[in-house]
């Protein structure tokens, strides 16, 4: 006797193979969802009755996101000036704003801004210690 999904008051050796499979399914996820129940309730029990003075969730949470080794993950392997040398270093000769443009779209330099193309336009233009403008939105190496 089925009804809405569970079994009411069989043999097991009265259920058919897909009813089977049903159930030991069912069976897996309960004993995956009572596991992850268990170290939720050690993890609050030592929360509550720890070590004295015990930070709260939120304050963890929070703690964990500003530690060191966390901030280390979040940076770039490379800066922006970093790739500016080496593209126009690479290409031997003075660059446009464009060409470079293209070169580090197509390394696949990431950036949070939406505007890649602005964003090495000023870079160029404010570092004059590093890059040399040779006309205007174009730029070499300045030469040490």
């Amino acid at each position: 006797m089925m009804r809405q999904g569970f079994v009411m008051q069989k043999k097991v050796s009265e259920l058919t193979a897909v009813q089977l499979a049903r159930l030991l399914k069912i069976r897996h996820t309960l004993d995956i969802l009572d596991g992850k129940r268990k170290a939720l309730t050690a993890q609050l029990e030592k929360i509550i009755h720890g070590r004295p003075g015990a930070v709260s969730l939120r304050k963890q949470k929070s703690l964990k996101k500003s530690s060191p080794a966390r901030r280390g993950k979040r940076r770039r392997k490379g800066t922006l000036r970093e790739a500016l040398i080496k593209v126009i270093s690479q290409s031997g000769k003075p660059m446009y704003v464009s060409e470079i443009n293209q070169m580090l779209v197509a390394r696949r330099f990431s950036t949070k801004s939406s505007n890649l193309k602005q964003l090495i336009r000023l870079r160029l233009y404010a570092d004059k210690k590093t890059f040399r403008k040779v006309k205007p939105g174009c730029f070499t190496l300045r030469t040490k």
